[in-house]
């Protein structure tokens, strides 16, 4: 039989409508008019949901080896064991442990717990949810797990950063399956690589979606947004200008550049960032990257720029 929710009122708190005297009587009249209340639901789709959700709150005791009393309603059967059976319940709903197997939401882990608290409250007179009758919030064990999931809830949704790793499982990538020079796979190696180092954003050096033909260039007042071989400026250890043509043909000439960002999402525009070859780190090393990014330019469009 399938037992709607029950009142938010439970047996106890009906009793204490009455004389101290009159409870113990009036106690099994009372559990009576609750589970006559308690008729089986108008939409059959709800409740094969509060079916679902009771007989796996059952599962969760059978599975936990709680079965010496699953109705939880016998002479000694204390009601903080009730409630601490429930914070447990809690725990494994919070970790996936659902009737899908899939995580859910704080709203819908409620929803488990009073569909559970209305059968065993049909029982006991008690709702496990609360430590005593008189209690407007749930016992802390049980909302201490459900505000956890409501924090996580509550964290706006961010793009996640790129990462060293994520760079390094990219090179590892592009080795094994020996990536072309001039593939997407080595020129996304290249500019996350640089990207690691200077912190562009992707607005900030690329066309828009709209402009993505060559040579169709989205503007911010007249200026490329793209970013373009006339932002990048090059020296030699002594601090001369080395020309464009001159780093393609021997990228060792070239031991700092000026990198010039036209446009900046922070409305810095024409900022200048000077990085240093490394030699320690190759993989690490922006003018090499750089020069890796010129020359595949070069190869396909044409670099007239000295």
């Amino acid at each position: 039989m399938t037992f709607a929710d029950i009142s938010h009122f439970t047996l106890d708190e009906k009793l204490r409508l009455f004389p101290a005297e009159s409870r113990t009587l009036l106690r099994p009249a009372l559990l009576s008019i609750l589970q006559s209340k308690a008729g089986a639901t108008n939409d059959p789709r709800k409740s094969g949901t509060l079916r679902s959700r009771r007989l796996h709150f059952l599962k969760f005791c059978y599975d936990m080896n709680l079965r010496d009393d699953y109705l939880m309603n016998g002479p000694d059967f204390p009601h903080e064991r009730r409630v601490a059976t429930f914070a447990l319940y809690t725990v494994a709903l919070a970790t996936g442990r659902t009737i899908k197997g899939q995580y859910i939401k704080s709203a819908t882990i409620k929803q488990y717990l009073h569909a559970a608290a209305s059968f065993i409250c049909l029982f006991t007179g008690r709702d496990p949810r609360y430590n005593n009758p008189s209690d407007t919030k749930m016992s802390p064990d049980i909302h201490a797990t459900i505000a956890e999931v409501e924090r996580h809830e509550n964290v706006p949704n961010k793009l996640e950063p790129y990462t060293l790793d994520m760079q390094q499982h990219l090179e590892h990538h592009n080795i094994d399956t020996k990536a072309h020079r001039d593939g997407l796979w080595k020129t996304c190696e290249d500019w996350n690589s640089i990207g690691l180092l200077d912190g562009h954003r992707l607005s900030e050096c690329a066309q828009t979606s709209a402009n993505k033909n060559i040579g169709d260039q989205a503007t911010f007042d007249g200026i490329s947004i793209a970013f373009c071989v006339e932002d990048v400026t090059c020296y030699d250890k002594s601090k001369g200008r080395v020309s464009i043509s001159d780093f393609l043909q021997n990228p060792d000439l070239v031991w700092r550049i000026k990198t010039g960002f036209s446009h900046r999402k922070n409305g810095n525009h024409g900022e200048e960032k000077l990085f240093i070859r490394s030699e320690k780190s190759p993989l690490r090393c922006y003018i090499r990257r750089m020069h890796s990014i010129l020359s595949r330019f070069d190869r396909l469009i044409g670099i007239t720029t000295t």
